[in-house]
């Protein structure tokens, strides 16, 4: 306080005044309390405007986090929450998100709850549905066993029919007990008591039974049962009803991870015991039908058909009631992890092999492996990672699938990442819409006026097959700023540099050799006579 009464006696000096000029001693402590007074107005307002400004957040706060108490409180009269100070409004909004976050917990655990209790029940359907399908192909059997004995009876004439039915029936009732009793009257209100057999064996399904000595084996009371659709399997007779051949054939597959027909077929024709491959096929085609192996093709741009086959929920479990646990995750469910779709993984795959035969080492396909950071904590993940000449490559595969939207904003971090960008396409179609893309990328550039050092290539897999993918001038798109387009820059050769005749092996012609271009011979003019 001393101190701002001098810094206002020095003011006061300074405009002309003096302690012994027309000013009192009291008008000069007067015009000090105004200046404090004023400075404490300027002060309350400015911490007033600021203290509206954390009562409007915490509003806004409460507003979006809180649930409908904060929301009851404004109704049926005087608004209770403003009402509040703002210690009372911040206190109400923690205690109502603990709350919420009670109420959160306590709906997820009931949900678990009747998760568990429905999947209890399943169960038990399940378990009463094949115990049903057990009696009833016991059943069939019996009726079939007892058609069988009729059939191989000697015919009796009709003469002896009537004074011998009785006895036939007697016999047959004895020797068979059914829950429902047979009438051989043959009029209208016998018929509706007899057992209806009408449906067909042929009707029946014997894909989950095992059948041995013309019973139909019962479950046990630690047999897991397994729903697919509207089907129910029953993992032990499965088991039963598996040969040692698909067994060991089941286990090849589960080790070695691998999913592609003509692999599965090559690894077990080097065992001996698995035969030819017509006999390793059509096993492998029983054992889709027995559901332990499920089978998918799919097709990539240099690949037709590709044949795949994975122990299916059921091959799993008996996988593991042979084998005491669970089977790795074979290679079809890694590329899904990590690039979503079979498609677009196995064309990442594809296009990696084509890399490899031309040269690149060190190539990756691993999403986690492949992450960059830029800035703003946000990544950027090519599909695949190679090296050549001890120079990393960038490249992205692409189906058409993704919105223009996110294909700017991967070519963004991209730009922060590489100077070079490839992108492998799987047809022509999809080249015009990546080049359209990259175009869109370009001009939101140029209006963010923002600085880009970057070349993208874009073409097909064909083509990078061929040796022709950064031979095609069309595929090369320069998004670089005019400033920046000097060659040196890159440790690749330009286009120009080649038709000046150069001749070397770079990354940009995947390690082959540009041929050094002759020169068109001097046609002679003919002079007229």
């Amino acid at each position: 306080m001393v101190k701002k009464w001098a810094n206002n006696s020095q003011s006061f000096h300074s405009a002309g005044y003096s302690k012994r000029g027309n000013l009192s001693q009291a008008d000069v402590v007067l015009a000090q309390l105004q200046a404090q007074i004023s400075e404490f107005a300027d002060a309350l307002k400015e911490t007033t405007s600021k203290c509206k400004k954390l009562r409007s957040c915490l509003s806004s706060v409460a507003e979006k986090v809180c649930d409908m108490e904060y929301g009851t409180g404004q109704l049926g009269g005087k608004n209770q929450m403003l009402s509040l100070s703002d210690t009372q409004l911040r206190d109400f909004i923690i205690q109502n998100c603990l709350e919420q976050k009670v109420k959160m917990a306590q709906t997820i655990q009931s949900l678990q709850e009747m998760y568990l209790a429905e999947r209890t029940q399943k169960d038990q359907v399940a378990k009463q549905l094949l115990d049903t399908q057990n009696e009833l192909n016991n059943s069939l059997v019996k009726i079939q066993t007892l058609t069988n004995e009729l059939n191989l009876r000697p015919q009796m004439k009709v003469t002896d029919y009537d004074e011998n039915k009785n006895r036939s029936l007697n016999e047959f009732k004895n020797e068979h007990q059914f829950g429902t009793t047979l009438y051989p009257d043959d009029n209208q209100s016998q018929k509706d008591k007899r057992m209806d057999y009408s449906t067909s064996i042929s009707d029946t399904n014997y894909e989950n039974m095992n059948i041995e000595n013309g019973s139909f084996k019962q479950q046990t009371e630690d047999d897991r049962v397994i729903v697919e659709g509207n089907q129910v399997f029953s993992v032990n007779i499965i088991l039963n009803s598996c040969d040692t051949y698909q067994r060991s054939l089941l286990k090849l597959i589960a080790d070695s991870r691998e999913n592609e027909q003509p692999k599965i077929v090559d690894l077990a024709k080097s065992a001996a015991e698995f035969g030819s491959d017509t006999v390793i096929r059509r096993n492998l085609k029983s054992m889709v039908e027995n559901h332990l192996l499920e089978q998918q093709s799919i097709s990539t741009p240099i690949r037709k058909k590709i044949t795949l086959y994975s122990l299916s929920e059921i091959g799993r479990e008996v996988y593991k009631e042979l084998y005491g646990n669970y089977p790795p995750l074979d290679e079809m469910s890694q590329i899904v992890q990590m690039h979503a779709t079979l498609n677009h993984g196995y064309c990442i795959k594809d296009t990696a092999s084509v890399l490899a035969s031309l040269g690149y080492t060190d190539i990756c396909m691993d999403s986690k492996k492949n992450a960059v950071t830029v800035a703003d904590g946000r990544r950027y993940v090519p599909d695949i990672t190679a090296m050549f000449d001890s120079n990393i490559t960038y490249w992205e595969v692409e189906l058409g699938h993704h919105h223009d939207a996110d294909m700017v904003d991967k070519l963004s971090k991209a730009n922060r990442v590489a100077k070079i960008v490839y992108i492998v396409v799987d047809k022509k179609e999809t080249k015009v819409i990546l080049q359209r893309q990259v175009n869109e990328f370009r001009k939101q550039m140029i209006r963010q006026r923002s600085d880009v050092n970057l070349i993208v290539y874009v073409g097909t897999l064909s083509e990078l097959q061929d040796k022709v993918y950064l031979t095609v001038p069309e595929n090369r798109m320069d998004l670089r700023g005019r400033q920046r387009r000097k060659e040196s820059d890159f440790s690749h050769e330009s286009n120009q540099d080649q038709r000046r005749g150069r001749s070397e092996r770079t990354p940009e012609t995947n390690g082959e050799l540009v041929p050094k271009p002759r020169k068109r011979p001097e046609r002679a003019v003919r002079k007229m006579d």
